[in-house]
């Protein structure tokens, strides 16, 4: 009972820190701060127009924003539990944190596969990119695998595909055949949308499979929440 109480401590801290930084950076889109307009990468694409709504067009902050979600709700289930309300952490939620672990990691190798070689690793990881493209990942995806334990069935894991298949159907709509977003992402360089939109699900896939089978042995050698 002690360690499943310092489990949900530890996690409930970790979920907790992750959503304020989380929200933090979000926040400061509709705030000019320096710190962040001399840094970030938002604001050295000034073709872009990042600022206010705009952000939320991009994955890296609908990402964040969704382990937000998922945070804040293990930080109820942790404390229902250290208080000895309930004798464990539901499923649910795990498999929420899940799903967000791996939109995370689609957000997190997409800086270090594609910004970092086109834009620059330091501006692609400095600001709140430092936070939302490395910190909040690392974060997520280690409290997920080595705290937060449970079962996630194969069928629910296919869950973790759901960010990335409706993002990009919007992405796509309003790029490709509405033509109302720049096409950040160049996913439709030279039309070839189709082959790039097949990719996103094809790697998302694969680092959901990974994620899944490294949090299924984790959560067999370790007692779970």
């Amino acid at each position: 009972m002690r360690r499943l109480r310092l489990n949900n401590t530890v996690s409930l801290l970790i979920n907790l820190v992750t959503a304020i930084l989380i929200i933090t950076c979000i926040v400061t889109f509709f705030y000019k701060i320096s710190y962040f307009s001399e840094l970030d990468l938002f604001v050295k694409l000034k073709y872009l127009k990042v600022k206010g709504t705009n952000v939320f067009r991009y994955f890296t902050i609908d990402s964040n924003i969704l382990a937000t979600i998922a945070c804040l709700v293990l930080v109820v289930e942790n404390f229902l539990v250290i208080i000895r309300k309930k004798d464990h952490v539901s499923s649910w939620a795990i498999t929420l944190k899940y799903v967000a672990a791996v939109a995370l990691g689609v957000t997190f190798i997409t800086s270090l596969a594609y910004l970092g070689p086109t834009a620059g690793f330091a501006k692609a990881f400095a600001g709140r990119n430092l936070i939302l493209h490395l910190i909040t990942p690392f974060l997520v995806i280690s409290s997920f695998l080595y705290i937060e334990k449970g079962e996630i069935s194969f069928f629910h894991s296919f869950m973790s595909i759901l960010p990335t298949f409706f993002y990009g159907i919007v992405y796509m709509i309003m790029v490709v055949y509405l033509k109302e977003w720049k096409d950040i992402y160049f996913l439709n360089k030279n039309g070839a949308w189709a082959i790039s939109f097949t990719a996103m699900h094809v790697g998302t896939i694969l680092i959901g499979i990974i994620l899944w089978l490294l949090h299924r042995q984790l959560t067999r050698k370790i007692n779970p929440l």
